[in-house]
């Protein structure tokens, strides 16, 4: 029986523009995804404090201009959070998110997760990320 359920953030619940900022700077997505992939691996065990940086020296921007862009347009998708609160009363609820040392509150309001979710976990302060096995035991004894 499904007691809990868990949902990623970025493309789930928050808009995910990566790939297209990535290509209006230059960068060709198909090509440099493993390195991407490794860099936000890396941010999301928190081994480096922040992709922006790692990612912005790759296409010859500054880490702000990367940051400003990649920021920009990103909203919560509404229709999934009032789904997901019409589960409240049936499931225990988290959101596990692969993100940097910087945390969700770097990007968007936590509090409109908090509102939705019994348990909010980032990647970079439990030290394991998505996909390691840990990271889904870590939210699995957090629910219960």
């Amino acid at each position: 029986m499904i007691k809990a359920l868990v949902f990623d953030c970025f493309g789930v619940l928050y808009t995910d523009n990566f790939e297209e900022v990535y290509e209006s700077f230059g960068g060709d997505y198909r090509a440099d995804k493993e390195l991407m992939m490794q860099i936000a691996f890396d941010m999301s065990k928190g081994t480096i404090p922040s992709a922006a940086d790692a990612i912005a020296d790759h296409l010859g921007v500054s880490p702000q201009e990367w940051t400003k862009r990649s920021k920009e347009g990103r909203v919560f998708n509404s229709e999934l959070l009032q789904y997901i609160s019409s589960m409240r009363d049936e499931y225990k609820l988290a959101v596990l998110s692969n993100v940097s040392s910087e945390g969700l509150k770097g990007y968007m309001d936590v509090s409109v997760l908090e509102q939705h979710f019994d348990v909010i976990l980032e990647s970079s302060k439990i030290g394991f990320a998505k996909p390691e096995a840990r990271a889904y035991e870590i939210a699995a004894t957090e629910l219960g």
